[in-house]
């Protein structure tokens, strides 16, 4: 069995309400002499070998209501997209035993190259090398080296986050009754494994006492550890899992060490709602983790009094959460509990309200919308948020209302703007948050707000070239802004350069940048300044104009340059 995320994910999606979408307008008839089309072949990136039945989707950059192209390779791995649209696309394929992934000139799972197709082009003989997936199996057992089932492993790695590093789980898989697991689907890279043993039955020794002349019976709960591979208690002691492309990593096996565990018993106020009880979830989730990590422990209400009782929780610093929908109103709570090793009573639970802003979108300039969907977007800044990302899309009335909003601090974006449009200014009420957000931790202010656009954003282009003065085809160009302004992630802007080296940033907002051409750059990393700072020189100062078009050339920082950052770090 495999897992991608718990139901907690499900509530960081972007809420949209139910108003109106702007309506799309026709876009303009393309003759036929300017259709275009792709031709090539999918092949396997370690053999060479022809790969057919892999299914193939061509999306269109930068055009949220394109509609991507779609074929299968047939035998000898050949493909076709024939009467395709001029313009810039990305390539994906998918195919079981292989890893999902982009279409990279060097056949590199963490890039993509862009395609550009001009009018009439047709590009042939195009190869598209798809990378074998790795795999990860073996055993988890108890002490007595007895097999475990229902044991949950996470996947996990080293990504940017905000700029840091931080765990970020990949996906999951499940021990069967054999304690066996089998992980798939891997790309290249180096992964920390960790097991925690999800089955609802306490292992419950028992132990004679005497009471007296007559003998009592304790029971003492007992658990499981959760461990990281190969036997480590944190992450910071376990050993990385290095994986190649098309490698089986065989005897990955690991025991749990039995543990003394809590039930942590509390009650709900479920007359205050006025709702079901079988609405309320609660999970307990280890203080300082992201909710992508699976919780320790999770209970529904037990009866109508809005009883709870949690099991097998080991002894550690918790946030007890709870998640409740009601007539649409997702409603939240959030409790801090430190476990030792005795049962705990008495725990509160108090559900708040959501908020609800309401608020207006600004176009300035006379800009014009056309086709665009645009959505107004709140961005939690704490770590361990409970309601996750909401938002609302702006209808046609330029009106927008973002319900559910939970009591955290926010950052916004907006999201959908139409090509060479930017962000100017957020106000609520009379407060401008553009740069620094907004703390909804004492509750959701009643002020409208006001989102202001642009339609004259500044547009930098240009062409990468590596140390040999050749084109490099799937680059990472990233622009950074001036240092007061680090902090706001969506001033943060990148592209891939197409298979002539091109590359084209449109919508940047007026102001100071710095410009940066990588060969191979993780996602988010040029937001860690320790990581930029060696790069410097490399870097070109822009001056990000009204309307402003700029045409810079840009020197590529090789892949080994970043990747002996990647061996320090």
């Amino acid at each position: 069995m495999r897992y991608f995320f718990p139901f907690v994910i499900a509530a960081s999606l972007i809420a949209q309400t139910s108003q109106t979408p702007n309506q799309p307008a026709s876009k303009p008839e393309v003759k036929p002499e300017d259709k275009c089309s792709i031709e090539g072949t999918v092949v396997n990136a370690t053999s060479g070998e022809p790969l057919k039945k892999v299914h193939l989707s061509l999306t269109p950059v930068g055009d949220q209501n394109g509609v991507p192209y779609g074929t299968v390779t047939e035998d000898g791995g050949h493909f076709l997209f024939d009467d395709v649209d001029p313009g810039r696309y990305t390539l994906h394929g998918t195919r079981n035993g292989f890893v999902s992934q982009s279409y990279s000139s060097q056949g590199n799972t963490r890039r993509t190259t862009t395609l550009t197709l001009a009018n009439g082009q047709k590009m042939k003989e195009l190869t598209f090398k798809l990378t074998p997936q790795g795999v990860i199996t073996g055993h988890v057992t108890d002490q007595d080296g007895e097999p475990l089932s229902n044991v949950e492993l996470q996947r996990m790695a080293f990504r940017y986050i905000r700029g840091k590093k931080e765990l970020q789980m990949m996906d999951m898989a499940s021990t069967n009754d054999l304690g066996e697991f089998r992980i798939y689907g891997i790309s290249p890279g180096k992964y920390i494994l960790t097991a925690r043993y999800r089955s609802n039955d306490v292992w419950m020794p028992v132990k004679e006492r005497a009471v007296g002349s007559a003998k009592a019976v304790q029971a003492m709960e007992q658990g499981y550890l959760p461990t990281y591979y190969p036997n480590a208690p944190n992450p910071e002691s376990a050993s990385q899992i290095e994986i190649t492309a098309g490698a089986t990593i065989h005897g990955i096996d690991m025991t749990l060490q039995r543990t003394r565990t809590v039930r942590v018993k509390g009650h709900v106020n479920l007359a205050s709602l006025g709702v079901q009880r079988n609405n309320v979830m609660l999970q307990m989730m280890p203080r300082g983790v992201r909710f992508s990590y699976m919780p320790v422990a999770t209970a529904r209400i037990s009866d109508a009094n809005g009883s709870f009782e949690m099991r097998g929780i080991p002894p550690g610093a918790y946030v007890l959460t709870g998640f409740l929908t009601n007539d649409g109103m997702r409603y939240s709570a959030r409790v801090p509990v430190d476990v030792g090793n005795s049962n705990i009573e008495g725990v509160e639970v108090s559900f708040t309200p959501p908020g609800e802003i309401k608020g207006d979108l600004v176009v300035e300039e006379n800009g014009d919308l056309g086709s665009a969907t645009v959505h107004v977007n709140l961005q939690p800044k704490v770590d361990q948020s409970i309601m996750g990302n909401v938002g609302s899309s702006v209808g046609d009335d330029l009106s927008f209302k973002i319900a559910n909003v939970g009591q955290d601090a926010y950052e916004f974006y907006v999201s959908g703007l139409p090509e060479g449009f930017y962000l100017k200014s957020i106000r609520i009420g009379d407060e401008d948050v553009t740069e620094s957000g907004a703390d909804f931790t004492q509750g959701v202010p009643a002020g409208e707000m006001t989102v202001t656009i642009n339609s004259k954003g500044a547009q930098i282009e240009g062409n990468v070239q590596n140390a040999k003065g050749e084109n490099a085809a799937g680059a990472t160009v990233t622009l950074i802004p001036d240092e007061k302004h680090r902090s706001i992630t969506w001033l943060y802007k990148t592209a891939s350069t197409d298979q002539n080296g091109h590359f084209a940033i449109k919508g940047v907002r007026p102001g100071e940048y710095k410009i940066y051409a990588w060969e191979e750059v993780e996602y988010g990393a040029y937001r860690d300044p320790d990581f930029v700072k060696p790069h410097e020189s490399a870097g070109v100062d822009i001056s990000a104009k009204a309307s402003g078009h700029d045409t810079i050339q840009l020197a590529v920082i090789p892949a080994e340059d970043t990747a002996s950052q990647k061996t320090q770090q």
